[in-house]
């Protein structure tokens, strides 16, 4: 267990997890707002915010954020970088995904919430392993 700690820089994995909430943040809330102001048939917050398409969106938007910090972290980690990217998307994630999976008045659906628990991490080892391969086309170190 030691010499996988020692494998790990906490730094990388911070400012990885904190770029990818506030990524996902800054793509969410204008999306948000968009679906607010154009309104579908009436519907208010609440509603639009309970249906399928508006969730999916926001989830995909969210992977998004998860995969540009898998990126980041993996570049200040400068090795290991799929286990940093892995690592950034799922602190936070999963304190999310818990919160809405447990909270009395979640709005995402469970299985969606529970699915996104396990997206958001892959979305996050995705983001390192592209900054690896960016790496290797560099002539840089390879995948570790």
């Amino acid at each position: 267990m030691e010499a996988f700690l020692a494998r790990i820089k906490i730094r990388p994995v911070l400012v990885g997890g904190l770029v990818d909430f506030m990524l996902t943040t800054m793509l969410v809330i204008p999306f948000s707002m968009i679906a607010l102001q154009v309104g579908f048939h009436g519907m208010n917050s609440e509603e639009i915010a309970s249906q399928p398409w508006y969730l999916v969106v926001s989830m995909f938007l969210g992977l998004i954020g998860s995969l540009v910090g898998g990126y980041v972290a993996a570049l200040l980690a400068k090795k290991e970088e799929v286990l940093h990217g892995l690592l950034a998307a799922t602190w936070l994630n999963t304190i999310w995904g818990l919160m809405d999976l447990t909270s009395a008045s979640h709005q995402m659906p469970r299985l969606l919430a529970a699915l996104g628990l396990f997206l958001g991490p892959a979305f996050g080892a995705l983001g390192g392993a592209i900054r690896a391969m960016h790496q290797t086309a560099n002539g840089s170190a390879a995948i570790k």
